[in-house]
């Protein structure tokens, strides 16, 4: 029994149902061209055409074999594709490697591991074709057969001339004329900081919702182990979005993001996530979740312990870290009576509970009263006294609410860098006058910063 391509729509509608169905009827699902090769081959059951890449007819391949195309290009599987897996599928129709979907230059760098500098188009490794990179829109598409000399095959991220085909021609097989490479791209930026924590080179982030708006542009940056950064702007400078890049929460549009020695592209986000502590009010936490209820979630990621169970080890884990950061007296306490520098500190211990290399902190100080200020000042202090290794960033408005601890900065200004470095150098008159766009005096005492603003 066969049928054809209608029945995608049959199996969104009755996928509780659709295992039976195919045990029973040995149903094969495919399009024309599917049949006899499931013949051939003695496949029972095929599905197909699976599109994964938007595109309509494609050869069939097992599923194993489609697995081994995709993850080395940066490509997750979806849903769609595991849903069929789940029904004992074996073969799926679609795009062979390298060959997918429309996408952003941002997106095609990151499934194919290449950097495109410029407009043209460009061979891809086990590529059927060329793609073809729009820097203007920030687009990226496979395009035809190109005349593409047969070294440039070879040489991934190369720029061809992009010369018409000539008849008789193959490239890949299916074309020979000896064009030349007008551009050799230097493929992936590699970290060469090998200690660093964080490295950011030529990061930008374009925003499309009403035009072209640059949010952040030109960015290079390196963190290292036990460096604590104030990250300072005015609002709408972009500090939130770095936030975001420094977390893995997204990718840049332009540029390479490096967090502990991964490359954003290649590499699971949700994996390279749980291994940095991020604090930031946005988090949602069960307000009638005892104190150290919401630090144990931090050791499975989750907000919702309710159906975890936590061993012996990782409850003493949570009292040290409460302890550590002055909370141990209200640990028993429900999260949502704390008051506000209660409930960041707990959120910071929460953020520990992973052991991370990397903390970030966004805005930990906002609607804190002058006492809970200065406790989780101390508590910041504390910190990176007891884990020398550990590396923070701390976005705040206000210089007054930096510890004595900390080591650098990075002012940010429309989406570029004004000035990073060692926080003495950084965090001067001119810079911060520059900074804010208006007159700012600066002055340190004891370790703690303090600045005003008057002409």
């Amino acid at each position: 029994m066969v049928a054809h391509r209608g029945a995608d729509r049959l199996v969104k509608q009755y996928i509780g149902r659709i295992r039976e169905w195919f045990a029973e009827l040995n149903l094969v699902l495919a399009d024309e061209r599917g049949v006899p090769v499931a013949v051939e081959r003695g496949w029972p059951r095929v599905i197909g055409p699976v599109r994964p890449t938007l595109k309509s007819r494609y050869p069939l391949a097992s599923i194993e074999s489609f697995m081994g195309w995709t993850r080395p290009d940066g490509i997750s599987l979806g849903p769609w594709i595991r849903t069929h897996q789940r029904l004992g599928v074996r073969v799926v129709a679609a795009a062979p490697a390298s060959q997918t979907m429309t996408g952003t230059v941002c997106e095609w760098e990151r499934w194919t591991g290449l950097v495109f500098p410029e407009s043209g188009e460009y061979v891809v490794p086990r590529g059927l074709g060329l793609l073809r990179v729009d820097k203007d829109s920030g687009q990226g598409r496979p395009c035809g057969a190109r005349c593409v000399d047969a070294a440039h095959v070879r040489t991934p991220g190369i720029l061809c001339c992009g010369r018409r085909r000539r008849p008789g021609c193959p490239f890949s097989g299916r074309v020979r004329c000896g064009c030349r490479p007008r551009h050799y791209c230097a493929g992936v930026t590699e970290n060469q900081d090998s200690r660093a924590v964080v490295a950011l080179t030529g990061v930008a982030v374009h925003r499309r919702s009403s035009g072209q708006e640059i949010v952040l542009d030109g960015i290079d940056w390196i963190v290292r182990p036990g460096e604590h950064w104030a990250l300072l702007g005015a609002n709408g400078a972009g500090k939130t979005t770095l936030l975001r890049l420094v977390g893995a929460a997204m990718y840049p549009t332009l540029g390479s993001v490096e967090v502990l020695g991964d490359r954003l592209g290649r590499i699971d986000m949700r994996e390279l996530r749980a291994r940095v502590g991020l604090v930031s009010a946005a988090q949602k936490v069960p307000p009638d979740a005892t104190a150290h209820t919401v630090v144990l979630t931090g050791a499975t990621g989750t907000v919702q312990p309710l159906w975890r169970e936590y061993g012996t080890a990782v409850r003493e884990r949570a009292r040290i870290l409460l302890a550590e950061l002055g909370c141990k007296e209200f640990a028993d306490r429900r999260f949502g009576d704390c008051s506000g520098g209660q409930r960041a500190r707990i959120l910071i211990c929460r953020a520990l509970m992973a052991d991370p290399a990397l903390l970030l902190l966004d805005e930990p100080f906002n609607a804190l009263d002058l006492p809970s200020r200065e406790d989780l000042v101390d508590a910041l202090q504390r910190l990176a006294a007891d884990q020398p290794a550990l590396a923070t960033v701390t976005v705040t408005h206000y210089v007054e609410e930096l510890p004595p601890s900390t080591t650098h900065a990075f002012l940010l200004k429309e989406g570029r860098k004004l000035a990073s470095g060692a926080v003495d150098g950084v965090l001067t008159a001119d810079n911060m006058t520059l900074c804010f766009g208006r007159p700012v005096h600066v002055a340190r005492h004891d370790g703690r910063w303090y600045a005003r603003s008057g002409r």
